[in-house]
């Protein structure tokens, strides 16, 4: 079962960017960029932990890294007033929470899960809020944005208690992906 839900999310996900994982990474570097915020690809290979923790990071850490491409193209678009921005960002990040909800199931991160899938419906409640209302719009001081940061910082250090003494580079990947989702 394991083995045929890691086969589905790296079938959809590859779907859903429509692109390799590698063309992924290269989106989601812009993306980090464009923030600005540093990106820390995870390194399965040296992150430290068993296997089966380390499959669902990579997994975990691919599926927000897709959140925060979607996050930033959709600002873009919103801030550039295109009709098709919330349309756009609600199809791809329904196929995001989807997954994670998938990944959630059964799994070590199953209470990370659940503070990103909150974070991402308060995001998406103020994105849908912002293409109702098109124009310019304070995005720290919305409740929204502020439910959704307090959302990642608990998928945050949720987390750091799961990984434990894992490499470097897998606390930096923690660190900058919940930071890059994060609007504040």
């Amino acid at each position: 079962m394991r083995f045929l839900l890691c086969i589905f999310l790296g079938l959809s996900l590859s779907a859903l960017a429509q692109e390799t994982p590698e063309s992924l990474a290269q989106r989601a570097a812009r993306s980090y960029q464009a923030i600005p915020h540093q990106y820390s690809r995870f390194q399965a290979e040296t992150s430290g932990l068993d296997a089966t923790t380390t499959e669902q990071l990579r997994q975990y850490y691919m599926l927000l890294d897709a959140a925060v491409v979607t996050r930033v193209e959709a600002m873009q678009g919103l801030e550039r007033r295109r009709s098709d921005a919330f349309a756009t960002y609600d199809n791809r990040q329904a196929q995001i929470v989807l997954q994670l909800q998938m990944l959630g199931r059964n799994s070590r991160l199953s209470g990370v899960v659940q503070e990103t899938l909150a974070a991402l419906a308060d995001q998406k409640a103020f994105f849908e809020e912002w293409s109702a209302q098109p124009g310019p719009k304070s995005v720290a001081g919305h409740p929204k944005v502020t439910s959704a940061s307090n959302h990642l910082k608990q998928a945050y250090t949720r987390l750091q208690k799961v990984l434990g003494k894992a490499s470097e580079n897998t606390q930096k990947c923690n660190f900058d992906v919940h930071c890059a989702l994060d609007f504040i």
